[in-house]
């Protein structure tokens, strides 16, 4: 996975880096949302008390060492031209595609740099052990990040988790769901047991292969980076992702973000979306607690019980 783009990356003020208490074993690199910055945004979420104790996610996760890179400032479409953080230009948020060509350019500058970030943590605890993610327009960022993921030949990365977000340019990745390779994937008719595990191996190459050509969709069409090679983009296929949004969100409708994870989910990713009652645009406790529920049984982050 290249690096280049981190280390040029000049524009990009440092990250706010959170320290694991213990042995570092795993990394979790969290975007702020547009306006934000990491040190709020990052002060914030690892100070809010979890309903059960241990009371904190650096308390509960003692070998998790959490980076909260900041984004550059760039001109805003949606606020006449002033100059605020975000990964990437939007106009609208209703429809967040409105106008999405304008996003592109920040969309593959902030890629490169978080994937900077991300091939430097898995060179000190593995693909397999670093996690990335964000709120707002950082699960946005990181869903992209995502989808245009060289693996190198490491691997999946160890999850993903998105608060609040969207899946950029959802119309555009949702028409390669009607090439009928996912169709194929889905119905196979009844398995019988001499047959179902020659019949699971079609439907793993199936899904494999329809990430694939979105991987490379998402590269080439959408940010005219690179295409690579098939084998490539199954660390991106492989690496599960956790989404959550609020009921009551009067920022991004819950019905764009529950679009952006059905599309995925039909693309072959492995995908969770969980909708919480009477919460707006931001997180809680409950919300929270989930996330480490999917740090530790998904992502394998090891709990301070476990230590």
């Amino acid at each position: 996975m290249p690096t280049s783009g981190h280390h040029d990356a000049v524009s990009y003020p440092a990250p706010q880096i959170i320290s694991p208490h213990n042995d570092h074993t795993h990394t979790l690199i969290l975007l702020h949302g547009r306006g934000q910055d990491g040190l709020n945004f990052g002060s914030e979420l690892i100070t809010t008390q979890l309903t059960h104790e241990p009371h904190t996610l650096p308390q509960r996760f003692p070998g998790l060492k959490f980076i909260f890179p900041n984004a550059k400032l760039r001109p805003s479409s949606a606020h006449n031209g002033s100059h605020l953080p975000q990964w990437f230009d939007i106009k609208t948020l209703d429809p967040p595609w409105e106008g999405r060509c304008s996003q592109r350019e920040g969309l593959r500058e902030s890629i490169a740099y978080i994937t900077g970030i991300i091939e430097d943590e898995i060179n000190l605890v593995g693909a397999s052990n670093v996690i990335i993610g964000g709120l707002s327009q950082g699960c946005a960022q990181a869903l992209m990040v995502l989808l245009t993921y060289d693996d190198g030949g490491r691997g999946k990365l160890g999850g993903l988790v998105g608060l609040s977000g969207i899946l950029p340019f959802q119309p555009d990745l949702a028409r390669l769901i009607g090439d009928g390779t996912q169709e194929e994937h889905d119905n196979y008719g009844d398995d019988t047991e001499a047959t179902s595990s020659i019949q699971d191996g079609e439907r793993e190459q199936a899904r494999l292969s329809l990430a694939a050509t979105t991987v490379n969709f998402a590269r080439e069409h959408i940010l005219s980076m690179p295409p690579i090679e098939a084998e490539r983009t199954a660390g991106s296929a492989s690496t599960p992702i956790w989404l959550a949004h609020g009921s009551m969100d009067p920022l991004i409708k819950i019905e764009y973000a529950q679009e952006g994870a059905e599309t995925l989910k039909a693309l072959g990713w492995d995908v969770s979306f969980m909708v919480y009652d009477d919460l707006d645009h931001w997180y809680t406790s409950y919300e929270l607690d989930d996330l480490a529920i999917f740090l530790s049984t998904t992502a394998g982050v090891p709990e301070l019980s476990e230590l």
